[in-house]
């Protein structure tokens, strides 16, 4: 027999989903959407939530599109350094943080994060993130995972991992991950405009989603 199914949508304040999240009675899922949050300068983005942690205390959530406008890593083909020294790292706790409504701005967590660079785990904090390879795609099929990443499991479906440049755009595009290629010096991995892995210097202008988490310090 043929079920249906209906979607439920309801005006929230991000006041109040944070104090449920901290509270860990959100009762958010991984593929949940918050639509038509619009930033700063009038662009509308739809926010997915990617993970869920068991005590639902920890909520990651990740723009279903990328921004309107692509950024290079660097403005210089070099990944020395990691996502934490590049251009765009800084960007995304700067201007990019900065369009976000100041409500949402208010709630979103300053996280720790680890990535590998030149050999070395190294730790960083930030608000605004990009996934890394091994979150997106469950295999270092370019970069050097640290100890305990895994797949973020929203992302072990190919769709889940198709951006386009802004909710509005026709086509698919190629988005940057966190993730410096261990091969080279000049590159970051990216994810494909089909959701595959791939990479390209980090001069190149690629799309850049919104990520950011909520969670109880």
């Amino acid at each position: 027999m043929a079920k249906l199914s209906k979607r439920v949508e309801k005006e929230f304040a991000w006041q109040q989903l944070r104090d449920q999240i901290f509270a860990g009675e959100s009762g958010l899922k991984i593929e949940d959407e918050i639509k038509g949050v619009e930033l700063k300068d009038g662009q509308k983005i739809t926010l997915q939530v990617v993970y869920v942690s068991p005590d639902g205390t920890e909520v990651k959530f990740v723009s279903k599109n990328c921004l309107k406008d692509e950024y290079p890593m660097n403005e210089r083909r070099t990944n020395k350094g990691g996502f934490m020294a590049s251009d765009l790292f800084q960007r995304l706790q700067t201007e990019i943080f900065e369009l976000l409504p100041d409500d949402l701005a208010a709630v979103v967590s300053e996280v720790k994060r680890k990535q590998i660079v030149d050999g070395e785990e190294k730790e960083y904090s930030c608000k605004l993130w990009l996934p890394s390879e091994m979150e997106l795609f469950g295999e270092d099929y370019y970069s050097t995972a640290a100890a305990g990443e895994e797949q973020l499991e929203f992302f072990k479906d190919r769709r889940n991992r198709i951006k386009k440049l802004g909710d509005e755009a026709e086509y698919t595009d190629f988005w940057w991950c966190s993730s410096p290629t261990a091969s080279n010096t000049t590159s970051f991995c990216n994810v494909g405009d089909y959701g595959y892995p791939s990479g390209d210097v980090a001069s190149a202008a690629l799309g850049v989603p919104v990520c950011f988490t909520i969670k109880k310090s």
